[in-house]
């Protein structure tokens, strides 16, 4: 019954209105009269209770349909009409404008604003003292040409003009550097020949002490030859064995070269599970700054018992 009236109201549909929406449809077939009808007698079977006169039939169906058809049609579009733009919106073009220019200023304050705290912030900053130094702190009392003039002195003092590994504790002393850097400087700074002269020497110092402003930089770098910012274990393997070679405590192990190679690896082993934190076989500059190395380093040369050392810690 249902699905004859939707039928008929279709059907009753003017031809002349074939755009009609599916809500605009319904509405249209639910004030036919044969619809109310259908509604009441429904109604009246499911709420028995509910008197039949209490649902009002629309008696003109027209009217109805143009009434609800406008409580749901949308508004029409603010295109089609100057004049209807002040009506739709409730704002005047006048106000409008004084809107935009309100915006444009607030916009323009913003900028302002946001220029202001972005200059206090860099103020701030400059006014923030740095605390992070990589490479060390410059010290101003370092007279690095001094100690060009006092390494000038060993150097002139040798027939040629040349250096050997052995003849580097002098220089090491001159130049205040702790003794059992010599092996790893002297390769660092080391020619063509096998061994070092002046020239080459003051131009790796300059090089060195131009990035590097403390002793724990410096050793890094001389130790890796300026390619990395941290030790592994085999830039170990020079100097411990310079110190196997000279160092009057090992003198025993000396005379047994065979033993060497485990000694070194034993050592380096042991620096490693001390100084280095992060378990990954490198040795940074900041981890060498918080242990004891350098300052066990400097204390071999002073020390004729290696027991008596301060162990790495």
């Amino acid at each position: 019954m249902r699905e004859f009236l939707f039928m008929q109201a279709t059907r009753a549909i003017p031809v002349a209105d074939p755009g009609l929406k599916s809500k605009e449809l319904f509405l249209y077939w639910l004030s036919l009269s044969e619809t109310q009808y259908f509604l009441r007698n429904e109604l009246g079977k499911m709420c028995p209770n509910v008197p039949r006169t209490a649902i009002e039939p629309l008696h003109d169906s027209e009217n109805s349909f143009r009434a609800l058809t406008r409580a749901v049609s949308p508004p029409p579009s603010l295109s089609k009409s100057p004049r209807s733009s002040k009506g739709l919106t409730g704002i005047s073009p006048k106000r409008r404008n004084s809107s935009r220019l309100n915006h444009s200023t607030s916009d323009k304050s913003g900028g302002d604003q946001a220029s202001l705290e972005r200059s206090r912030a860099a103020d701030t900053l400059q006014d923030v003292p740095r605390f992070y130094y990589p490479n060390g702190k410059k010290d101003a009392s370092e007279n690095h040409q001094h100690t060009l003039r006092a390494a000038a002195s060993v150097f002139q003092a040798k027939p040629g003009g040349q250096l050997n590994l052995e003849d580097f504790p002098a220089l090491m002393k001159a130049c205040k550097l702790p003794v059992y850097w010599k092996s790893p400087l002297f390769n660092l700074c080391r020619g063509m020949n096998g061994t070092v002269d002046l020239t080459g020497f003051k131009k790796t110092w300059n090089r060195v002490v131009q990035g590097c402003h403390d002793a724990a930089s410096r050793f890094v770098y001389i130790m890796t030859k300026g390619k990395r910012r941290y030790l592994v274990e085999e830039d170990f393997a020079d100097l411990i064995q310079d110190v196997i070679s000279t160092h009057s405590g090992l003198a025993c192990l000396t005379a047994a070269p065979e033993f060497h190679s485990r000694y070194i690896e034993t050592v380096t082993a042991r620096i490693f599970y001390t100084v280095s934190k992060s378990w990954n076989f490198k040795i940074s500059i900041s981890e060498l700054r918080k242990s004891n190395l350098l300052e066990v380093l400097s204390e071999l040369d002073k020390e004729e018992d290696i027991n008596q050392v301060l162990p790495v810690r």
